[in-house]
């Protein structure tokens, strides 16, 4: 009979630490969830899942920015294509767009441009990930 209530108190014991694990990682999971404010209008990248399979070097798996027109309960997003069609995502498959480059770099690029001559070197265009030539 000894054994029988040490068994149950190890029992017991065990699930008590279980329990305790499992709020110690919930804590550390809901820590590292980002919180992500999508509002209607915002320009957003949406995720191409096709590019994680068929991936290249070269390749973003983003698409080209697009707008947001409806904003769901848990989380589902409604985004509208150029050709005016619109299509629901969830929204851990999109990210902010904050398009182009920031009005201090174009003012740095075109001091460079002023300053050296034309063919001294590219620029690079930070935005598209390639080379430009003035």
């Amino acid at each position: 009979k000894l054994q029988l209530n040490e068994l149950s108190e190890l029992r017991d014991q065990a699930y008590e630490n279980s329990v305790i694990y499992k709020e110690r990682i919930k804590k550390l999971h809901d820590s590292k969830i980002k919180n992500r404010i999508f509002n209607v209008d915002d320009q957003v990248l949406l995720f191409n899942s096709c590019h994680k399979i068929f991936s290249g070097k070269q390749k973003t798996p983003w698409s080209s920015p697009f707008t947001i027109t409806r904003v769901f309960p848990y989380g589902t997003i409604e985004l509208s294509q150029p050709d005016g069609l619109n299509f629901k995502v969830n929204g851990h498959r999109v990210k902010h767009y904050f398009g182009g480059l920031s009005p201090m770099i174009e003012a740095f690029l075109c001091w460079i441009c002023v300053r050296f001559p034309r063919s001294s070197y590219p620029l690079i265009d930070f935005s598209l990930g390639r080379s430009i030539s003035f």
